[in-house]
């Protein structure tokens, strides 16, 4: 018969990259269906391993794979958010491995959007729905007309001297759209982080009103 061990079948979402075979008729190893990411931060970069396996038709893990290259996308028959957006998205196998960590995912906060992982040297695709879900933009950040969550300051060194904290910016409520510049006689450390200079106080956390102290000792 055909010689079909390690000729490439599918590519398969897999939780680490030692996994040597998947069972490609089991619905839990390889549901219809999978959640990748959650609570993410529109306009962010994707922290932890991201993995697709290049699988043969046993579910074998093609480890001589080093070679092919794939990419991660909007599924355009899946999702509808104009603003869907994936960046520095193509990777080259590792050991029949693409990971995806480190690439930029864009969506409308509030709303997830269908993902696909597709290579043309292997002419594979991914068959299931692979979701992520974008959450609101949080106190610190700004949403951009991209529908990207900015987050104040996102440029600062924390190695920066503390005088230069000064000009950094700052939001403390989630429906600003644009970055406050840090108040007088405070230090801002980026997205909602303020704390007073030294002889002053601030009067609340969610507060960007800064005040002498009555007694400068």
């Amino acid at each position: 018969g055909a010689d079909i061990a390690a000729v490439p079948h599918a590519l398969v979402f897999v939780k680490n990259s030692s996994v040597v075979e998947v069972d490609l008729d089991s619905s839990q190893s390889n549901p219809s269906s999978i959640g990748l990411l959650s609570e993410v931060r529109s306009g962010s970069t994707v922290e932890t391993e991201l993995l697709f396996a290049i699988v043969d038709v046993y579910g074998q893990v093609i480890r001589t794979n080093s070679d092919s290259s794939a990419f991660l996308r909007v599924d355009p028959d899946r999702t509808r958010d104009e603003f869907a957006k994936i960046e520095t998205a193509s990777r080259q196998a590792i050991n029949g491995i693409f990971n995806f960590q480190n690439a930029t995912t864009i969506g409308t906060p509030g709303q997830s959007i269908q993902v696909q992982v597709t290579s043309e040297t292997l002419q594979l695709t991914t068959t299931a729905e692979l979701q992520i879900n974008f959450r609101l933009c949080e106190a610190g950040e700004i949403l951009t007309r991209t529908k990207i969550c900015r987050i104040c300051g996102d440029n600062l060194d924390p190695s920066s001297p503390r005088e230069e904290l000064i000009t950094k910016q700052y939001s403390l409520d989630t429906n600003d759209n644009a970055c406050s510049s840090c108040p007088d006689n405070a230090y801002c450390w980026g997205g909602n982080q303020i704390g007073p200079q030294a002889g002053y106080w601030r009067v609340s956390t969610d507060s960007s009103k800064i005040i002498r102290c009555p007694n400068s000792d």
